[in-house]
């Protein structure tokens, strides 16, 4: 039975990152059944990762380096369910983001984004970062229409 969302997540030489990214989505508690696809072209051990920790996981291996675009089409190519949603190989999701996904597509909207929070905010820099290329998607945010999700 295909599950009502598929998360994709496009990975390239992340395996410092990758294990947070998937053990945070393993431990979300959703009556949603979700399935997880990483697509990776990584040369740094991630894949190997993937599949010694994360048996659940479909991964997709690429010998050759994918952009993320490319990656996420293939993952889009390979995901079962109705709902596609994306995350970063290097992002930790809220344990309530499948639910308010889902939610959020309940309305007329053809595709939904969600907040941003700083992934260095003990950094100057780090939060400077996050005004400059974040700041549209800030957590205090409204939901609203955005031109990019």
């Amino acid at each position: 039975m295909a599950p009502d969302v598929s998360v994709v997540i496009a990975s390239y030489n992340a395996h410092a990152t990758i294990e947070p990214c998937l053990t945070a989505l393993a431990a979300i508690e959703t009556a949603v059944p979700f399935e997880i696809v990483v697509v990776d072209s990584s040369a740094d051990g991630t894949a190997e990762v993937v599949a010694s920790r994360f048996p659940g996981v479909t991964l997709v291996r690429s010998g050759t380096r994918l952009y993320p675009g490319d990656a996420r089409n293939l993952g889009v190519e390979r995901a079962r369910a109705q709902i596609v949603a994306f995350t970063d190989a290097d992002c930790i999701v809220d344990p309530r983001w499948i639910d308010e996904l889902v939610e959020a597509h309940r309305g007329d909207v053809l595709a939904v984004g969600g907040s941003i929070d700083n992934a260095n905010p003990e950094s100057l820099v780090g939060w400077a970062n996050y005004f400059c290329e974040f700041a549209a998607w800030m957590p205090a945010g409204r939901p609203r229409p955005l031109q990019e999700i």
